[in-house]
């Protein structure tokens, strides 16, 4: 699939290629860390993590389905995990300041996680608490080992969500050439963490109605390929 429009091409001033990467034939006072990424120090975090982990044992359950939470949670979980492995090729290509613009935006998906933990009864809560503590502990010591190569100036002048943007493309090309090469689970990984990636985009509630239907577009055509890959390897242990 190849939508009309590229959702950043006007509003971020993108006039790079918005060709589909799949297959032809495949169908004063600080701001909130909430509010501006740019605004971030580490320290916001690790204090943040505290509370959480402190509210956690005083909280009464909610009645809300752990079930429904838990989907949720892992479904964080995931999109922050892709949107830090981005990171990580950023600073391999030595675009300093586009990875760490990324880690902050992870460390954003992760606090928003803690907080889901609060719907959970106390024993899931505190296991999967732990589990996103530990992720967050690993993403804050990322980003403290990257700040020093690059300046906050550097940082506040990326727009993370345009790097995800042709991140979630660029993996989706990969993916679609390791398909047709035959690495089928290298090809899937590539198309479950572009679809992960456009994901998080659509969870921006103030995106308009048509760059949603673009996204969306592209989410389902990723989502498509994961399963097309999924049968191939099914055939393919089958023989």
């Amino acid at each position: 699939l190849k939508p009309k429009t590229n959702p950043f091409k006007e509003r971020l001033e993108y006039h790079g290629s918005n060709e589909s990467p799949l297959p032809s034939s495949g169908g004063g006072s600080r701001q909130s860390p909430s509010t501006s990424d740019a605004d971030f120090d580490v320290q916001d975090y690790v204090i943040v993590a505290t509370m959480s982990e402190a509210q956690s044992q005083t909280d009464p359950p909610s009645s809300s389905s752990d079930t429904q939470t838990i989907v949720t949670l892992e479904r964080l979980g995931e999109r922050a995990r892709v949107i830090t492995l981005l990171g990580d090729r950023q600073m391999d290509a030595g675009r300093a300041a586009y990875g760490l613009s990324l880690i902050h935006k992870a460390l954003l998906m992760l606090r928003r996680a803690l907080n889901f933990t609060q719907k959970l009864q106390p024993d899931e809560r505190a296991r999967r608490g732990a589990m996103i503590q530990n992720a967050f502990v690993q993403a804050v010591k990322r980003a403290e080992s990257w700040q020093n190569a690059v300046s906050p100036q550097q940082v506040a002048l990326v727009v993370p969500d345009k790097v995800i943007y042709e991140g979630a493309l660029e993996l989706g090309r990969e993916a679609a050439h390791e398909e047709f090469l035959g690495q089928l689970e290298k090809s899937q990984e590539g198309y479950w963490q572009a679809q992960l990636l456009l994901e998080t985009l659509l969870m921006d509630p103030q995106m308009d109605e048509s760059d949603k239907g673009t996204l969306q577009q592209f989410v389902h055509s990723f989502a498509h390929r994961v399963e097309e890959t999924a049968k191939k390897m099914s055939r393919r242990r089958r023989t």
